[in-house]
C-alpha cells in the first residue's frame, strides 16, 4: 500500500473518531487502520527469559481443576467486544504484576479470584509501538507522520471504557488485530502463524506497569503456568487490594490443576529480575515457596512484584 500523506492521513483519522461504535462496520476500521500503516516504523522485541506473565479469573461457577479454565476462553464464550479482541476471537491476555491483573478486572470485595502466574518457553516477539520504555532504550525518533499514528492508537489504548460500551472496543480489536498479525516467521523468534504480542499500557496502572496480548495459538503452545492461588477479596478500594487466600498450586501434570489444599505455599519474591531461581522436584522444576501466611505489607509487596 501507498503511505498517506499527511493531509489524508488527518481526513482519516477525523473520520475514525467521527464514527458511531455501535453502527461501524468492524471489517472497515481494520482496512482503515491497514491504509494508515504503510510508512511506520515499529519495534519488534522478544520477551525476557525471566519475564513473569500474570492473569486473573474471577468468580467462576466452581473451582478450576484443568490448566484450559485459567488460560484463553473458548471462542464459544466470547461474545461481545473486548479490549483487543472481536467476538468469537479470544485472546490470551497478561499482565506484568499480580495487581494490575487483579485490577483490569475491576472485582470487588467478595469476589474469588484465581490468579495465574505464567512463564513463556523461549523468548516471544512483541510489538513495541505502544511501549514507551522499549522506544526509548531504542532511541527510536518517530517522524511526524508516525507521531501522529502513534499518538492515535497511544489515545485509543489508554482511554477508560465502560462496560456497557463493549462496542467502543471494536477500534482497538481491530487495532490489535492488525498490529500483531501478518508477520515473517523466523525473524525476531516469530512463529509459524506469524503472529506476534502486543504490549499496551494497563489504564488501572498506567505509570507502573503494562499489558501483554497474544494470539491463542502461541499462548497455547509457548506458555506454562507456575503458580495459580485461590483467593476471596477481602478489601477492593482503588489500588488497595487486600486478600485472604484460600488455596495454591504448584503442580500441573497432564493439564490438570493439583491444589494443595494450603494457602501458604505462595513464591518467594525474586530480588534479582534477571534471574528466576527454581528448584528441582519430583513433579518438575518450580519457584521456591516461602511456606508461611503472608502479614498485610507482605502481601502488598507480593502483588506489586
Amino acid at each position: 500500500m501507498i503511505k498517506l500523506s499527511n493531509l489524508k492521513l488527518r481526513y482519516t483519522i477525523t473520520r475514525l473518531n467521527r464514527l458511531d461504535p455501535e453502527k461501524a462496520d468492524y471489517e472497515y476500521i481494520k482496512r482503515t487502520y491497514n491504509t494508515m500503516l504503510p510508512g511506520l516504523g515499529v519495534i519488534i522485541n522478544t520477551t525476557k527469559s525471566t519475564e513473569m506473565f500474570f492473569r486473573t479469573r474471577v468468580n467462576p461457577s466452581s473451582k478450576p481443576s484443568k490448566i484450559e479454565e485459567v488460560a484463553a476462553p473458548p471462542a464459544k464464550f466470547i461474545k461481545g467486544y473486548q479490549r483487543c479482541n472481536p467476538p468469537s476471537k479470544p485472546m490470551f491476555y497478561t499482565a506484568s504484576k499480580r495487581l494490575t491483573s487483579i485490577l483490569e478486572c475491576n472485582v470487588q470485595k467478595g469476589d474469588t479470584i484465581y490468579l495465574s502466574q505464567w512463564m513463556g518457553k523461549g523468548k516471544l516477539p512483541i510489538n513495541g509501538i505502544l511501549d514507551e520504555n522499549a522506544l526509548k532504550e531504542a532511541n527510536f525518533t518517530y517522524s511526524e507522520h508516525e507521531t501522529t499514528i502513534h499518538t492515535y492508537f497511544d489515545t485509543l489504548f489508554t482511554r477508560r471504557i465502560h462496560s456497557k460500551f463493549s462496542s467502543d472496543y471494536k477500534f482497538t480489536s481491530a487495532a490489535t488485530e492488525v498490529m500483531t498479525t501478518n508477520f515473517t516467521p523466523g525473524d525476531y523468534n516469530i512463529q509459524t502463524d506469524k503472529t506476534v504480542g502486543l504490549r499496551y499500557p494497563s489504564v488501572h496502572d498506567i505509570q507502573n506497569s503494562y499489558n501483554t496480548v497474544w494470539h491463542t495459538e502461541i499462548s497455547e503452545s509457548m506458555f506454562e503456568i507456575i503458580h495459580l492461588l485461590e483467593a476471596r477479596v477481602t478489601k477492593a478500594q482503588g489500588h488497595d487490594i487486600e486478600l485472604e487466600v484460600i488455596d495454591t498450586a504448584v503442580n500441573f501434570n497432564d493439564g490438570k490443576i493439583h491444589w494443595l489444599g494450603d494457602p501458604t505455599q505462595l513464591p518467594e519474591m525474586i530480588p534479582d529480575k534477571s534471574r528466576v531461581p527454581f528448584i528441582k522436584t519430583d513433579s518438575g522444576w518450580t519457584l521456591p515457596i516461602r511456606d508461611k501466611t503472608l502479614t498485610a505489607n507482605e502481601m502488598s509487596s507480593f502483588l506489586n512484584e
